[in-house]
């Protein structure tokens, strides 16, 4: 039998399957994937009422809902580095939108730091389903 700690058993597997780390991980790529369809449909929505005049920027809006998808797949494949770029890609997305439309009351950034520990959770769950 092969003792490599860089390969991972059948047993490890069917545990890091299940249980609360699964949970996260799946929460957060739900959560990501969301994040993407919402940005779609603003999308489609900004087309729709041509609010914007430029097809150039909506084309950049429609792209800009690709990488939520992406790295949401990443992050329930269970990748750590799809897990960070998520994490970092869409609080930096959040983090615009508020500094965009500031100033807003307070009770509006609770949405920000919501999505902030979502992803630090799943994104510490992903890592820590590499270590069984």
């Amino acid at each position: 039998m092969d003792d490599s700690p860089y390969r991972s058993s059948a047993v490890s597997i069917e545990v890091a399957a299940r249980g609360p780390l699964a949970k996260a991980i799946v929460l957060m790529a739900t959560t990501g994937a969301l994040l993407g369809i919402t940005q779609l449909i603003m999308t489609v929505w900004a087309w729709r009422i041509e609010a914007v005049s430029q097809n150039v920027t909506l084309w950049i809006m429609l792209g800009n809902s690709l990488p939520y998808f992406v790295l949401a797949y990443g992050t329930y494949r269970r990748s750590r580095i799809c897990a960070c770029l998520l994490l970092l890609y869409s609080e930096l997305h959040a983090l615009l939108i508020v500094w965009l439309f500031s100033p807003l009351p307070a009770y509006a950034l609770l949405a920000p730091l919501a999505l902030l520990l979502l992803l630090v959770i799943g994104t510490q769950a992903v890592f820590r389903s590499h270590r069984f």
